[in-house]
């Protein structure tokens, strides 16, 4: 790595790799200390997004036992530590990333790495955190100014691998979902981007059931049974 670079200008990726495509590991670095059924969901609806893509999925950083039975109760790879990446054939998604993901880089690289972030409004820059704390080496790159789900992150990358380009993905930003619950029906609006992709919204199903639930069963019940 040259010295002097800026963050996002500082590993140019063109001519490093050959130009054959290749199948990156999607990892999704996990950030959060205390687990809860909605970051499982998203983790286990990220691995089966990459894995029908074709991509490889690895969730890292699992420090939480619990969470690491539940991962492994789902059949998610997981593992304890980060993904060690040498000789920066790496790149790491950040908003605050000056160069947007591109096609060509995102086929020839052997990680991509996804910040496993839930949900900060506004966001507090922790994946630029992440990327000069462990994956130095990395390159990093946006997938635009509008912060994605972490399942939302993982399919747009996965997009991308696959051949297609940031403009031809839209991103649903405030997506109002209708949830049903004891006092009637209610709106609740996320502040977070979710993927149209030929006319598909690329949202998860879990979330009308989570959302009618509430964020303290999401919270308090993580391990119980369904």
């Amino acid at each position: 790595m040259s010295p002097g670079l800026g963050w996002g200008e500082r590993c140019d990726l063109q001519g490093l790799y050959p130009t054959a495509p290749r199948r990156p590991l999607i990892a999704v670095h996990v950030l959060e200390e205390k687990p809860s059924r909605w970051l499982v969901e998203e983790i286990v609806e990220s691995c089966r997004f990459a894995s029908s893509m074709g991509l490889g999925f690895r969730a890292v950083n699992v420090a939480d036992p619990r969470l690491q039975a539940e991962l492994s109760r789902r059949g998610v790879p997981w593992s304890w530590d980060y993904v060690e990446v040498l000789g920066g054939k790496c790149i790491i998604l950040d908003l605050r990333a000056e160069r947007r993901l591109e096609p060509w880089e995102a086929s020839t690289v052997e990680v991509i790495v996804v910040g496993g972030i839930m949900g900060d409004h506004p966001p507090r820059g922790r994946t630029y955190l992440l990327a000069t704390q462990y994956y130095t080496v990395c390159a990093g790159r946006s997938l635009g100014p509008v912060q994605l789900s972490i399942d939302g992150a993982v399919k747009v990358a996965s997009l991308i691998a696959g051949g297609a380009n940031l403009d031809e993905i839209e991103v649903v930003e405030g997506l109002t979902i209708e949830v049903e619950t004891p006092l009637g029906n209610v709106e609740v609006e996320l502040p977070f981007g979710y993927p149209r992709y030929k006319g598909r919204l690329l949202k998860p199903g879990f979330l009308e059931d989570l959302l009618s639930r509430g964020i303290l069963w999401d919270e308090e019940t993580m391990l119980e049974p369904h």
